[in-house]
């Protein structure tokens, strides 16, 4: 009974006669959450260490090679 009643309001209604579509558009607008557009930080499977490349590795036995 309530939702066709609801129906029944929003077909009459000048806005959506005139342009059902942006009555919609609108409607949908107004009732949807305000998004935070922050981008989240990804964190590192590993804790947050950053991995240290092969071919820093490489060097650094080199150079303790040298010394």
């Amino acid at each position: 009974m309530k939702e066709g009643k609801q129906l029944s309001a929003v077909l009459e209604h000048p806005a959506f006669q005139a342009d059902p579509l942006a009555a919609i558009h609108q409607h949908l607008q107004n009732t949807q959450p305000v998004l935070d557009e922050k981008p989240k930080k990804k964190k590192n499977q590993n804790g947050g260490r950053k991995k240290k490349s092969k071919k820093l590795k490489a060097l650094s036995r080199q150079q303790s090679m040298d010394i």
